[in-house]
């Protein structure tokens, strides 16, 4: 039950980081949008939120066919690519788990080889070298925290699974409204 506990504080620290790091790098919106939708009231943000949702799902999907995208079991993952929440996830592990040294170059191959794998239905070793004169070496960007693209795959989506867990939890609801409706004034 102990590792259960340790798991589930991971991924609510990550989930708040990814909420801070996208209002932090996108305030201007963030305020715009605030601003806008202050004088409506709850049932219409959430309608109005989940007509977002719907948009950003379908993007995923036409983004997919335009991209004649093969239909297998790992191209569910599209629409966490294009919203962002990969990224952030990828992101987020390797400063938690390695430090942020390096972290742009380890994300943006680990995201490289991961749409790849998307793309062909395979997977990809994340262990690359590169001879930095001295023979070939473990290259820097390559991350410690996933060995392959299928690893990835695996933990991403206990991430996303413990997310919906999370908020499937009436306590958890219950403070997760209480925080949104506090936000939101």
């Amino acid at each position: 039950m102990k590792k259960e506990e340790n798991i589930r504080k991971v991924f609510l620290t990550l989930a708040d980081a990814f909420d801070r790091e996208t209002i932090e790098n996108n305030m201007e919106l963030f305020n715009k949008i605030k601003s806008e939708f202050e004088n409506y009231n709850l049932d219409e943000k959430s309608f109005i939120f989940q007509k977002y949702q719907m948009f950003v799902i379908d993007y995923a999907i036409l983004f997919k066919k335009a991209m004649e995208v093969p239909e297998h079991k790992k191209t569910w993952a599209y629409q966490f690519i294009l919203n962002g929440d990969l990224k952030k996830f990828v992101r987020n592990s390797i400063d938690i788990y390695e430090g942020p040294c390096c972290g742009g170059d380890k994300e943006s191959f680990i995201i490289e080889k991961y749409i790849k794998a998307i793309r062909e239905d395979k997977n990809y070793s994340l262990h690359d070298e590169y001879d930095y004169g001295n023979g070939l070496e473990k290259a820097y960007w390559s991350p410690i925290i996933f060995k392959d693209t299928d690893e990835v795959f695996e933990l991403f989506k206990l991430y996303i699974k413990e997310i919906r867990d999370i908020a499937k939890n009436e306590t958890f609801s219950k403070i997760f409204n209480e925080k949104i409706n506090n936000e939101v004034k």
